[in-house]
């Protein structure tokens, strides 16, 4: 049977939607081992596979194909977790999140490539060479205009990451907005002259253009937003925190 992925999409929405309220709690610890006896998982499996024969394509508006992309990141990776275990250091890291894990319109699909390759318009992976889709790919076409928010809507797995949420394509920008605030408010801080940052600002500055603008825009303490203004004041990077989101 051949699906319409604008039918399916909201269906993915409500999927994540009720798998977040299901298995992960107010602090975002999320509870892998039950998804696995829960009808909402494999629910959401049967739902994955529907989108074998939807052509992505078809999404057409840029916020509608935004939201599903992401909607399809946070929840497969989910299921990566549930499916394949978490990574436990960097090179199984870099195998868990390059590994083929889903079949949309015919094509296959790492969590990389979701990333990196759609919704970030097709830039290389941190230490990479290569950018995820090649000249002839067929995916390329599928590469969105970048919006450095997005780092704030992607949970991959780890107790630094931002939060789980489900995006709406008609309401996406406020959602975004709220999602890069949160995260900004709870991960920047003004300490001794020096703001501590995420080290995803580190890791993906050239998206942010100006790191320290873009936080005065989202960040809510006016004394943070005034040091954002000053010239002299340095950038420290919080270490990434890469143990697993799963309760502890």
């Amino acid at each position: 049977m051949n699906y319409q992925i604008v039918d399916l999409k909201s269906e993915l929405c409500d999927a994540v939607a009720t798998l977040r309220a299901a298995r992960i709690d107010a602090l975002g610890k999320v509870d892998y081992d039950g998804y696995r006896s829960s009808p909402d998982y494999w629910n959401f499996l049967k739902l994955l596979r529907a989108f074998e024969s939807a052509d992505p394509t078809q999404l057409g508006d840029p916020n509608e194909a935004k939201a599903f992309w992401l909607n399809l990141y946070n929840a497969a990776t989910v299921h990566a977790v549930v499916q394949h275990g978490y990574p436990n250091d960097a090179l199984a890291r870099r195998t868990f999140y390059g590994r083929p894990l889903l079949h949309i319109g015919g094509e296959v699909y790492s969590l990389n490539q979701i990333e990196h390759g759609v919704l970030r318009g097709n830039r290389r992976v941190p230490g990479s060479v290569r950018k995820p889709f090649g000249i002839v790919d067929r995916r390329k076409v599928l590469a969105l205009q970048l919006d450095p928010r997005i780092h704030f809507a992607l949970n991959c797995g780890a107790r630094s990451c931002p939060a789980i949420r489900h995006y709406i394509g008609s309401d996406l920008d406020s959602l975004l907005d709220q999602a890069t605030s949160a995260f900004i408010e709870q991960e920047v801080q003004f300490v001794d002259g020096t703001l501590e940052v995420s080290q995803i600002f580190q890791w993906y500055r050239a998206d942010f253009v100006d790191v320290k603008k873009f936080i005065e825009q989202f960040h809510q303490q006016e004394h943070v937003q005034e040091a954002c203004r000053e010239p002299g004041v340095q950038l420290r990077y919080r270490p990434y925190d890469w143990k697993s989101n799963a309760g502890y």
